[in-house]
């Protein structure tokens, strides 16, 4: 959001309070882990997030170190060492990431306070699964583009449809303009034909190629008359 937005300032307030109340959370004896629970299930779903369909190994590893059930266990006993858990993700992280923020991920390491480190974490990971949409949209654009026409002609036909079951004409402006040039080409294409004594052969008629173009030329100069 907006940096001077009202979402923004809330943002950042419930922000501060959930990090806040994991810091307290962890310094109570014994050590309240139902924040930090949440947090290494979010980091596991967003790790998930970032592997690609064969990925399956790192899938697998990540399952098997983020096994949730045993970091409840561990809660539970007391012996939850949430700064190993970090270590890993951070592994993770150099592993998946752009080359572009291995600095960023590098710095994490030295990051000593448990609660700044998660919190920075997740900065990064956000900023990971920003990169890992931007590649997947690059890998699908030209599915995409080879796509966009027909679903385009399929979305304009059903809009002309409803259009008419309405009783409305979509394409009236539409239609006006191009007949409005197509009378303006054949006249001058009238007016450049050679006389009937000349004897030359008659300058063919001018086709649909010719009266768009001085359609879209009537765009780039538009009288603002014209309907």
């Amino acid at each position: 959001p907006n940096e001077s937005s009202i979402e923004k300032q809330v943002r950042d307030i419930m922000h501060k309070a959930f990090w806040d109340s994991l810091r307290e959370n962890l310094r109570e004896d014994p050590p309240d882990y139902s924040h930090a629970l949440t947090l290494l299930k979010e980091v596991k779903e967003t790790l998930e997030e970032l592997l690609l369909p064969h990925h399956q190994q790192l899938r697998s590893q990540i399952t098997e170190v983020l096994d949730l059930a045993l970091v409840e266990q561990q809660a539970d006993a007391g012996t939850l060492d949430f700064l190993h858990y970090a270590h890993f993700v951070i592994d993770f992280m150099a592993k998946l990431c752009a080359p572009a923020r291995d600095e960023s991920v590098a710095k994490l390491r030295e990051i000593t306070d448990i609660v700044t480190l998660y919190k920075e974490m997740f900065a990064i990971l956000e900023v990971m699964k920003m990169d890992m949409a931007n590649f997947t949209i690059q890998q699908m654009r030209p599915y995409l583009q080879q796509q966009s026409v027909n679903y385009e002609r399929t979305k304009f036909s059903q809009l002309l449809k409803s259009q008419q079951e309405s009783g409305l004409d979509g394409l009236q402006f539409t239609k006006a303009w191009l007949h409005r040039n197509a009378h303006r080409v054949f006249e001058a294409s009238v007016e450049a034909q050679p006389s009937a004594s000349s004897g030359d052969t008659p300058t063919p008629k001018p086709g649909p190629n010719l009266i768009l173009n001085s359609a879209f030329m009537e765009i780039l100069n538009w009288d603002d008359n014209n309907i």
